[in-house]
């Protein structure tokens, strides 16, 4: 099937900066890296990552050839440094200055030891990966109308109960197992998103309107008029 990349990188710009802000980080604590890029390209690119002007990462994706639209390469890094401002400013770059070669940023993910502290009246978290009964204590809501929920199944999301609160810092105890790490959300109500402005629009003539159509949608018989 098609698959969508992200950015962009050949001769014209081989390089790019992505800052992200990891708030709550625990000081001297090491950073994990994961990303993945695609070269679609007839010949080996090579690339660099660095964290704060550290070289942290340098590597090599294949080329393409017979029907490979793309070769991808797959890597880990870490940073022991230190972060201004609680910010990781990452520079991905390729090794090139041909016009016809192209690079592309599937993802990257940042990986860190946090402080369980809300950032606007809102913290997500994972458990150590471990087995046993954790305590967890979160702090820094603004006030006391606070709720956790594990979100670990998407479909299936439960409200903690029997938790402690007082002021703006609540703890709960859960049952952790090693290789299913758990996922929660702590969170008031201050922070709760609501849709907004919706509209409805009416769309007929589903079938006659192909211009710039990428796509066959399987469906419902229900909707076969449209």
């Amino acid at each position: 099937g098609r698959e969508y990349y992200g950015d962009e990188f050949s001769g014209i710009r081989n390089s790019r900066n992505y800052i992200t802000t990891l708030s709550g980080i625990l000081p001297n604590s090491k950073v994990n890296y994961n990303f993945r890029l695609i070269n679609n390209s007839t010949s080996i690119v090579k690339y660099s990552i660095s964290e704060s002007n550290r070289l942290i990462y340098s590597g090599s994706i294949s080329r393409i050839y017979d029907y490979y639209y793309g070769r991808a390469d797959y890597g880990t890094a870490y940073y022991d440094g230190s972060l201004t401002d609680e910010r990781s400013n990452l520079k991905i770059s390729i090794n090139t200055s041909s016009g016809g070669v192209k690079v592309y940023l599937d993802y990257f993910e940042i990986e860190y030891k946090r402080k369980l502290e809300a950032v606007g009246d809102y913290l997500l978290f994972f458990s150590k990966d471990t087995t046993g009964v954790v305590e967890y204590k979160i702090t820094n809501f603004s006030n006391s109308n606070i709720f956790v929920f594990d979100v670990t199944d998407s479909w299936d999301v439960k409200l903690i109960d029997g938790a402690s609160i007082s002021g703006g810092e609540i703890k709960f105890q859960s049952s952790e197992e090693k290789n299913k790490v758990s996922k929660y959300i702590a969170v008031n109500p201050n922070a709760f998103k609501t849709p907004q402005n919706g509209t409805s629009i009416n769309v007929t003539n589903i079938t006659e309107n192909i211009s710039g159509s990428e796509m066959i949608i399987i469906s419902n018989k229900f909707f076969r008029n449209q």
